[in-house]
């Protein structure tokens, strides 16, 4: 019994394990499945502009102030006003859901030279799930599913070429992401870098769907500099408190989650800040050495693009979020890629060191899982308290156009909905 037991686990792991997060999903927010909701500008600009103005508007519309275009959430928004208005919510966490599951379905049933095995196509699962830098904000909502494609950009670069739909399928998955993420553009040169190294016809053509992409993000973000649309006034700050914030919210967060780089925070780093970051700078670069070693010494390209990736994507939140601090959605990225560059050391290093970040990475994943629903910082853009439901906002101003209609992350979140005749 117990061995028919352990076949059937070993035969069916994949989907197993697939499973499983589906439950951890579920698990997270069954209130947002079952009710639905809308997030902040998912309502107040994309859904409340594609309704007003029609659905050519909505596919091609551009949030001028982020200075980038958005194609993600122009499609959600374009889906969200086929059905009737109380059901709109639902698009927008169902099509974000969809895209969370596609990269989960991607890693295991395509091939890839990182994630070469099982064990590591579940690892990697694992940390885009749930460890630290996945915070509640970039949960199933379509302006965040900029992250997710970011970080589908690195999975994909690594992919190996396949003739099955479900690989080609992902070069339009791959484009759609370069017109909604800016993670995603700025991987250009990494994956130009693969196809000088390979010279394959498949990672060419990687490149220059990546490549379109971002010449019309650039065209655009040009644009809305040149012409003063963009949020000039709390972007492209560099200062010394937000190159402690990144350390904090990238690198401290990734490894010991919120709770003790808080406590770490608030009992040593914020009143020393310089002796931290001199201590930082030590350990970072004895890091970088170590990394170096591994690349030069192994010729390990894999790592190389993995460094290179995280160097760019935290040059990115660096100068582009707002204000001086790299907080909840700026440091999802950049916190999985360095995580990726851990999981690639403890495949790679030798067997005591690879101990080391092995545990590391059990550490990291066990800080994000206790703070996967009832710990996290900001548990109501999980769960519903005092909430306001769609369905009931909606009902209210059927009544009265004028009304005021609320969304998560509700007070501060609400709009104007003009009557569509």
């Amino acid at each position: 019994m117990i061995n028919n037991i352990k076949k059937f686990i070993l035969k069916n792991k994949i989907y197993l394990t697939l499973l499983l997060i589906i439950t951890l999903i579920i698990y997270r927010s069954p209130y947002i499945l079952i009710n639905g909701r809308f997030f902040a500008e998912d309502a107040q600009i994309f859904f409340k502009n594609t309704y007003e103005k029609g659905f050519i508007y909505g596919l091609f519309q551009i949030y001028l102030e982020t200075g980038y275009l958005n194609l993600w959430a122009n499609i959600v928004s374009v889906f969200a006003n086929i059905t009737p208005i109380k059901y709109a919510p639902f698009w927008s966490i169902y099509l974000s859901l969809l895209l969370k599951l596609f990269i989960f379905f991607f890693i295991f049933f395509s091939k890839s030279d990182f994630l070469i095995n099982y064990k590591h196509k579940a690892i990697a699962s694992f940390i885009i799930l749930f460890s630290p830098p996945m915070v509640p904000e970039i949960w199933l909502n379509a302006i965040n599913g900029m992250s997710y494609f970011g970080i589908f950009a690195i999975i994909f670069l690594f992919s190996n070429h396949s003739k099955s739909l479900f690989f080609r399928f992902s070069f339009m998955t791959m484009f759609i992401g370069s017109l909604s993420s800016l993670y995603v553009c700025v991987l250009t040169p990494v994956y130009y870098f693969k196809y000088y190294l390979t010279k394959k016809k498949v990672d060419k053509n990687r490149f220059y769907f990546i490549f379109l992409g971002t010449l019309i993000q650039l065209f655009i973000f040009s644009y809305t500099h040149i012409n003063s649309l963009q949020w000039k006034d709390t972007r492209f700050i560099v200062s010394y408190e937000k190159i402690i914030n990144f350390f904090y919210n990238v690198v401290s967060k990734d490894f010991f989650g919120r709770q003790i780089s808080k406590k770490l925070y608030e009992n040593f780093i914020s009143d020393n800040s310089i002796i931290f970051l001199f201590i930082f700078i030590f350990f970072l670069t004895l890091f970088f050495l170590f990394l170096n070693y591994q690349i030069r010494i192994k010729k390990d390209k894999i790592l190389l693009k993995l460094v290179l990736i995280f160097f760019l994507e935290s040059l990115l939140v660096i100068f582009g979020a707002q204000g001086e601090t790299v907080y909840g959605r700026y440091a999802a990225v950049p916190g999985i890629s360095l995580l990726f560059i851990i999981l690639r050391l403890s495949q790679t290093s030798s067997r005591s060191i690879n101990k080391f970040f092995t545990l590391s990475l059990i550490f990291s994943c066990l800080m994000g899982l206790i703070e996967f629903r009832y710990m996290a910082r900001y548990p109501k853009q999980l769960n519903c308290i005092n909430c306001p439901d769609w369905k009931e906002q909606i009902l209210i101003w059927e009544k009265n156009y004028n009304y005021k209609i609320l969304v998560w992350d509700y007070p501060l979140k609400y709009f104007y909905l003009k009557k569509n005749n």
